[in-house]
């Protein structure tokens, strides 16, 4: 797909930006709300969601299709970074305000390494929680810094600009600026201050000021194992009960593989 339609039809950028930027803004702050209530499946559920969309509309917007790329955060982010060079961080550190905390313990993750981390725990396949979760309160703080960077970069990066040459070059040298606002904080609904509250809370990427006044931060660990891991290891009712799931919902071909595996190896534990 070439650049030219971008460049020079608004409308063009406007439908990228309202069926994919806005609508990933909205998951955005789901995942926030889902990890602040302890939601951890849906947190991953939502940031994937999130993720895809911005990241799409990245593509579009600087001249590459998004059809080959489905589901895969991965792909589409290598691709991403491409396009967007030094916009896109490489690396996680804690902020400056963390540093110092145990919460900064094991923060520091290659940013494809957490897409990657995103990309399996949100799967789609994992609707039904076919997978355990693993969720640290600091991938909360990733998410936060990296749909900053990728929100920048939701823009035609190399489309003329009479003041900076292009929007690249306005970016490289505004490194804190959001070139547009979120449209749900445009609507004066009953929802509009819960969906403040949940954008501000404990968000250093988008609100440091409000973030470092925050009383208190949790640092911890949570993990979740399969539930049908659990069921495998619930005797011979739990073997049978997951032998006849996978004849009666869907399953991916590698989950039914795995799921196999497990009824064998219980098997062979109680023999």
């Amino acid at each position: 797909m070439k650049n030219d339609i971008i460049h020079r039809n608004v409308h063009a950028r406007n439908l990228v930006w309202k069926m994919y930027r806005d609508a990933a803004d909205e998951d955005y702050i789901a995942s926030r709300a889902c990890a602040k209530m302890g939601l951890r499946f849906n947190f991953f559920w939502s940031a994937q969601q999130a993720l895809e969309k911005i990241l799409k509309a990245t593509l579009l917007l600087n001249g590459h299709e998004c059809l080959k790329v489905g589901h895969n955060l991965c792909n589409a982010f290598e691709i991403s970074q491409e396009i967007a060079g030094d916009l896109l961080p490489n690396i996680h550190i804690p902020h400056n305000s963390l540093r110092n905390r145990d919460f900064s313990f094991r923060y520091t993750q290659t940013t494809l390494d957490f897409v990657s981390q995103i990309n399996l725990q949100g799967d789609t396949n994992n609707r039904y929680r076919h997978y355990g979760t693993t969720f640290q309160f600091a991938d909360l703080h990733k998410l936060d810094e990296l749909y900053f960077m990728l929100r920048r970069t939701a823009f035609p990066l190399d489309m003329k600009e009479t003041t900076h040459g292009s929007y690249r070059e306005f970016l490289k040298n505004n490194r804190s600026t959001q070139l547009h606002r979120f449209y749900c904080f445009g609507r004066s609904d009953s929802g509009f201050n819960d969906r403040k509250n949940i954008f501000e809370w404990c968000n250093f990427a988008f609100c440091e000021e409000t973030a470092i006044t925050e009383e208190t931060l949790n640092t911890g660990i949570y993990g979740t194992n399969s539930v049908l891991y659990n069921t495998a290891q619930s005797g011979h009712d739990g073997i049978e009960a997951l032998e006849w799931i996978i004849t009666a919902a869907y399953f991916s071909s590698s989950d039914k593989r795995e799921i196999r595996e497990l009824i064998e190896s219980s098997h062979k534990a109680r023999a």
